[in-house]
C-alpha cells in the first residue's frame, strides 16, 4: 500500500519538475540573464543562463526518474523503488543547494532570483514523504533481517 502511495505522489511530482524544467529552460533564454556573470571559481565563470540551462537539465533528469519509477513500481517491479529513491533524494538535496544558490548575492540576482533556483517548501515535502513511504518500517525491516 505504501509503495502504491508512493507511486502516485510521484507522478505529480514528475510532471510538476518537467513544468520547472521548460520554465527553466524559458527563463534562461530571456535576454536579462544571458551573459550575467554568476559565479567564478578560478578561471570558469558560469553565467545565469547556464546556470537555468543545468538546472533544466537536471529537472529532466528528476522528472524521467520519478516517472520510470512510478511506473515500474505500479507495474510491480521493484527497481522502481529505487528510481523512485533516487529522484526523491535528488530533489531534496536540489533544494537544498537551491537555497545555497539563492542566498548567494550577485549582481546577475540582484532584484530577485529567477522562480527555478528559489526553494520551495512543496517541492521537498512532497519527495519527503514519498522517501518515507518507500522506507520500510521496523516490522518489515526485522522480518526481512530474519527472514520469517
Amino acid at each position: 500500500m505504501r509503495f502504491r502511495v508512493a507511486a502516485w505522489l510521484a507522478i505529480p511530482g514528475a510532471l510538476l519538475w518537467a513544468v520547472q524544467a521548460f520554465g527553466a529552460w524559458i527563463q534562461s533564454q530571456e535576454g536579462k540573464w544571458q551573459d550575467n556573470d554568476y559565479l567564478s571559481v578560478g578561471g570558469s565563470t558560469i553565467t545565469a543562463d547556464n546556470l537555468l540551462t543545468m538546472l533544466a537539465l537536471a529537472f529532466l533528469l528528476i522528472a524521467g526518474l520519478l516517472t520510470a519509477g512510478a511506473v515500474y513500481l505500479l507495474r510491480g517491479n521493484m527497481s522502481g523503488r529505487y528510481l523512485l529513491l533516487a529522484g526523491a533524494w535528488l530533489v531534496v538535496l536540489g533544494q537544498l543547494f537551491a537555497g545555497v544558490l539563492a542566498a548567494i548575492p550577485i549582481d546577475a540576482f540582484y532584484y530577485s532570483a529567477p522562480a527555478n533556483v528559489v526553494f520551495a517548501t512543496p517541492l521537498a515535502i512532497f519527495p519527503l514523504l514519498t522517501i518515507v513511504c518507500l522506507t520500510p518500517g521496523r516490522q518489515a525491516a526485522a522480518t526481512l533481517e530474519t527472514g520469517s
